[in-house]
């Protein structure tokens, strides 16, 4: 039997379903494996100390390449476990056969020689595997790889109806084919028939003295090492009895961990020792083990602390980039050296013990635990990121949900009597431990349990030292978060008055003494007056009665539904509110944190409209609303219905939200507080968006084909004011009229993607720099709806197309910068990286029914996503190799779509009623159904939980602040422009910097857009340059506003201080008016006379009297001046 769990265990990862190492054949490689490979260290077969187990690469010798293997897969689990149970029980069986495990018994064959001597002989052994169960007329159906009784005379079943086609001689190959079963019956026996030493409580009525020839067959065979093999024959004549000695199980398994942290939680959560220092009850019954509480809740936060730690710097090293879990002297956070100082800080704020009150009780109450838990997150700074909420009675899908979002679970179990009796349930005591891991599957948990290691006892469970420890372990071991003992328990359905769910054999059932009896617990975190006395005999039952989680700030979603109402979810599903605009809403937006929303409804097709504002946290009413015919972005339903027809951004100069709003009248732009900054009413807008820092706006109509950019600088004054509705630039007529048009913006206004439909040249995907040049123009191969977006440094471009011809289907597109090989955009970037569309990664053709109706890609450029409708019933989700990373059913049309900053999860809308959030690694989270198709979707990019982000941060620090910076410069000479720029990130970073002008300012209409120059450059962490770049102002005489961008990194999140705007105003004059008054005379000489002779630093120093820029101001300066006295040439 040892070699049977052996094989099983090498089998299964000689096929790559377990990890190699795992000795024991539970699915982990841990410390238990390392101590079977130890133990038979170079052995081989023969030797006393030999053991197959730990020969894992079968050379027939335990060495330390067996070692080697072991230690390269340490810590990893898989897919299976084995299980071998020595003298099961028949309700044993049934409980795994139900399970769907793969059962296999081993079959002893006992003679008592003589009948009633006492003298029991074991004659042999075989080995069946158990096809069915009848739980209640004891009944177990076997495939025997010996005999097929009910073939025979026997009962069972057979398939195909027998007579199966045998040979009449060996070798008998019919079964080979597993279409041919024979599933025999045999009662079970309880008691045994014997009863021998291999199982005198059950048995099975095999009655193997009817067939003689499978006696002597299996004589001596499959002897497990505590029974004698078998010396001499057996007599036909005396009964045999049959008996179950072991249950061999093989079990599917789906266990989810908490991830490890490098800094500091390698394994997952730490498994902290409540018996250190004296952290007894002061109370009665005194002296036991009280700090369970908050040695379980410094688990929790001590991973919470690594999870959100930004460096990945393990101690020694003092490295503490997050501030819920701080260092209590002069070493590193994580530390073991702080474990303790932790726990008893935690300690005084659960209460533990009364410390904080004074009030007299053992452990933790459940309340002070909450709001212990509530003042500590309050007092570090953290409010704004984690919560915390207490669930009573928790069930199993709960915990794992709660788990595998990575909150952490604290598990309040309660020890409860019933007593016969007085048919009376009593609570004894309770016990917090730290919920570690969850096996779906088999409803299994793993706990980090406070007060004991039952991995290490022999025990389930996965057990991670670093080294082997000394015996007995000191609890103070574990203050290294490397030392843990994940315990494994089964979760079963068991009611008593405290929960629904009991740990099976958590605490022996009459307690038994030691740490895992329930007398430490007497008495332990509930209220004492709510105790009864516990009573020795009475089983103990471990009861799940609280579940106290520690859970991150989670994101919000929003969705219009024409059935009238906002919704708005977190990203847990939880309904936060919903609001009845009393029209069918078709557009929604969210600013990047989730704070406010804007929602847009219209009553279709021609009816009012109405624009509302909302503060998300506080929910509905709105805070104002407009009426306004909102506009549909589609024409007419033909290629979907998304639509987004509202959007809203901060503005750092305005400092407040700006909301756009397209319209059939044209584009409104409002503040926060709902004040109208402008309103340009010259064509309908259908689509409106807003780039990330704010300040730019594009803007298309589908009805005439136009596209605009608008922009917070087309006054001269940063910041939206009344003078900036006018656009940039627009082209008219760039689609063709009734067709979809669609645009998308990059975080600085830059670039601006379009995707459209003309006669000539059909379908298109379109990119324009921030002044109005193509730069290029794809015609497509597909149409005849295209929409597109892209990532806010700009840098790629996603399309998809709708076919309403149904001729030719659909694609998803990926533009890229680097299509030429050099960064920054190019005419020579105009086509496809690659194409996607639906069946594409299994070869399949394209169907021209697919249609795609929607796109999205994350704000950091890594994540695509995608769906549609007519035969397409998934989400896709694609990285930008075009590669697959989820296809999620939906079932239903994919009307719209939305990724958060990283795209890791996503909300859809469909054509009919629902909308779903989904998960990048794990797929469909949850789904919510309203009373109406869903137009529009939005999801907050940010959320707590994604912080702290790896900190890419460049910046524009300064423009013409150089003391030799010039601000007058005369036309058709060169300026000098200096531009200070810093990398405020942790990363060293390659950039472009960018040197605009707008202007001449002579009125709002007259502006426009010059690209002066570019430069990459290359910044380490904390590092400023300054660049001198070159503008041969040949622009127009007149004013000029000077500002600098630096590119925006794939994941940077703050981007307002990317772009700088030049504090002082640039004037392009005649040469010499260094007053910029329209002439060259006597005050401009008078002014280059005061400077004369200066230089940089010099007192009388001014930049603008360096006519000729050689660094100071002398004879050729005044020469230069005295070419142009008396010049005329004034400008508005």
């Amino acid at each position: 039997v040892d070699d049977m769990q052996a094989g099983i265990a090498q089998y299964l990862s000689s096929k790559g379903l377990n990890p190699k190492g795992d000795c024991n054949g539970d699915g982990f490689v841990d410390y238990n494996d390392i101590k079977i490979i130890e133990n038979a260290y170079g052995s081989s077969p023969g030797d006393p100390n030999w053991d197959m187990r730990a020969d894992i690469n079968q050379d027939n010798t335990v060495s330390v390449y067996d070692i080697v293997i072991a230690a390269d897969h340490y810590g990893e689990y898989g897919m299976f476990y084995e299980k071998t149970v020595k003298m099961p029980t028949f309700d044993y069986i049934v409980q795994e056969v139900e399970k769907c495990e793969d059962v296999i018994l081993l079959l002893g064959f006992w003679q008592e020689q003589p009948p009633e001597s006492e003298n029991w002989v074991r004659i042999g052994g075989h080995y069946v595997t158990v096809a069915g169960v009848d739980p209640n007329g004891k009944i177990l159906a076997f495939s025997d790889p010996f005999t097929d009784n009910a073939e025979l005379t026997g009962n069972g079943v057979v398939k195909p109806p027998p007579p199966h086609p045998h040979p009449p001689n060996p070798p008998d190959t019919v079964h080979n084919n597993a279409s041919y079963v024979s599933h025999d019956f045999y009662s079970a026996l309880i008691p045994s028939s014997g009863p021998s030493p291999g199982n005198p409580n059950f048995g099975v009525a095999y009655e193997p003295e009817m067939f003689y020839d499978l006696i002597d067959n299996f004589q001596g065979q499959n002897c497990p090492d505590e029974f004698e093999e078998q010396q001499g024959g057996y007599n036909q004549l005396w009964p045999i009895s049959v008996e179950v000695e072991y249950a061999i199980v093989i079990s599917p398994m789906d266990w989810y961990f908490k991830p490890g942290q490098p800094d500091y939680a390698p394994h997952g959560i730490p498994d902290f020792d409540q018996r250190q220092d004296n952290w007894t009850n002061p109370y009665p019954p005194v002296g036991t083990w009280s700090w369970c509480g908050p040695t379980a809740l410094a688990n929790s936060f001590w991973w919470l602390d690594s999870r959100y730690e930004p460096g990945n710097t393990p101690p020694p090293e003092i490295s503490d980039g997050f501030p819920l879990v701080t260092a209590y002297g002069e070493w590193d956070d994580h530390d073991p050296n702080n474990a303790p100082k932790l726990i008893e800080e935690l300690a005084w704020y659960v209460d533990c013990d009364g410390l904080r009150t004074g009030d007299q009780h053992c452990g933790t109450f459940v309340w002070d635990m909450q709001a212990g838990i509530e003042m500590y997150v309050e007092d570090k700074g953290l409010t704004w990121k984690f919560y915390e909420h207490t669930v009573e009675r928790p069930d199993f899908n709960l915990i794992e949900k709660e788990l595998k979002r990575c909150q952490d679970v604290i598990l309040l179990l309660g020890f409860w009597q019933y007593d016969p009796d007085i048919m009376e349930w009593t609570r004894v005591g309770g016990h917090y431990v730290t919920v570690a891991g969850v096996d779906s599957m088999n409803m299994r948990i793993a706990i980090s349990d406070p007060i004991r290691d039952h991995a290490a006892e022999g025990y389930p469970g996965f057990l991670l030292y670093p080294e082997s420890p000394p015996d007995p372990v000191p609890p103070e071991l574990h203050n290294n978060a490397s030392w843990v003992s994940y315990d494994f328990y089964n979760v079963i359905e068991q009611w008593c008055p405290g929960g629904d769910l009991s740990l099976e054999g958590y605490i022996e059932e009459t307690g038994g003494g030691g740490l895992g009896s329930v007398e430490n617990f007497i008495m332990s975190n509930f209220p004492t007056g709510e105790m009864q006395p516990y009573q020795s005999g009475l089983p103990i039952y471990t009861q799940i009665e609280y579940a106290v989680i520690v859970s991150c700030k989670p994101g919000v979603v929003a969705a219009g539904s024409e059935d009238g109402n906002v919704y708005v979810n977190d990203f847990y599903g939880n309904l936060l509110w919903q609001w009845n605009t009393s029209l069918p809403v078709v557009s929604v937006a969210l600013d990047t944190n989730g704070t406010y929303l804007v929602s847009g409804s219209r009553d279709l097709p021609e009816g009012p409209g109405l624009l509302s504002f909302y503060d998300v946290n506080a929910g509905p009413p709105p805070l104002w609303t407009a009426e306004l015919p909102i506009s549909e972005s589609y024409d007419g339903g033909w290629a979907g219905t998304e639509s987004k027809s509202v959007d809203i951004k901060y503005n750092i100069y305005n400092q407040f939200d700006v909301v756009a709003a397209a319209t059939d009248n044209g584009l409104y732009l409002f503040d926060q507080y709902g004040n109208l900054i402008w309103e340009y009413l010259e064509t309908p807008i259908t689509i409106v968006r807003i780039s990330q820092d704010g300040k730019y706006i594009a803007a298309a109509d589908y009805h005439t084909g136009n596209i605009y950019l608008f922009s917070h600088l087309r006054d001269g004054t940063p910041g939206w004011g009344p003078e900036d509705g006018l656009p940039l630039w627009f082209i008219s007529g760039l689609g063709q009229p009734g067709t979809m048009i669609w645009v998308a913006i990059s975080g600085l206004g830059d670039y601006m993607a379009v995707g459209g439909y003309h006669p000539e040249p059909g379908p298109f995907v379109a990119l324009f720099s921030r002044n109005g040049t193509m730069i290029w123009q794809y015609s497509l191969p597909k149409g005849d709806y295209i929409r597109v977006d892209m990532p806010c440094n700009g840098r790629s471009i996603v399309s998809v197309n709708d076919d309403p011809s149904d001729s030719k289907g659909c694609d998803l597109n990926y533009f890229s910068d680097l299509a030429d090989g050099t960064p920054g955009w190019s005419s020579s970037d105009n086509t496809p990286i690659w194409s996607y569309w639906p069946g594409k990664e299994n070869e399949l053709a394209q169907n021209p029914y697919h249609d795609f109706y929607t796109v999205a890609i994350s704000e950091n450029g890594d994540v695509i996503a995608t769906g549609g409708a007519d035969g397409i019933s998934n989400i896709y989700m694609l990285n930008t190799n075009g590669t697959i990373l989820q296809k999620i059913p939906n079932g239903i049309t994919v009307n719209c779509i939305d990724l958060t900053f990283t795209g890791q999860f996503g909300i859809a809308g469909d054509g009919t009623d629902t909308y779903g959030f989904f998960d990048k690694d794990q797929g469909l989270q949850w789904t919510y159904t309203t009373g109406g198709r869903i137009n529009s979707v939005a999801i907050s990019k940010f959320y707590p939980c994604m912080f702290p982000y790896p900190n890419h941060n460049v910046a524009v620090t300064a423009l013409q602040q150089d003391i030799r910076a010039k601000t007058v410069i005369g036309q058709n000479n060169t300026l000098r422009i200096y531009v200070n720029v810093t990398n405020y990130g942790s990363f060293t970073e390659t950039f472009e910097v960018v040197i605009w002008a707008r202007g001449p300012f002579t009125s709002p209409s007259s502006s426009e857009e010059i690209d002066i120059a570019r430069q990459r450059v290359t910044l380490n962490p904390g590092e400023t340059t300054t660049l001198i770049l070159t503008w041969n102002a040949s622009a127009p005489k007149g004013i000029y506003t000077l500002y600098g961008e630096a590119e925006i990194m794939k994941d940077e999140i703050y981007v307002y201080n990317n772009e700088l705007i030049c504090p002082k105003l640039i004037y392009i004059v005649i040469t010499g008016d260094i007053d910029h008054d329209g002439s060259v005379g006597l005050t401009d000489l008078v002014k280059l006379a005061l400077a004369y002779g200066s230089k940089p630093g010099d007192p009388n120093w001014d930049p603008n009297c360096d006519l000729d820029d050689n660094g100071s101001v002398g004879l050729t300066d005044l020469v230069k001046l005295a070419l142009y006295y008396g010049s005329v040439d004034p400008w508005p």
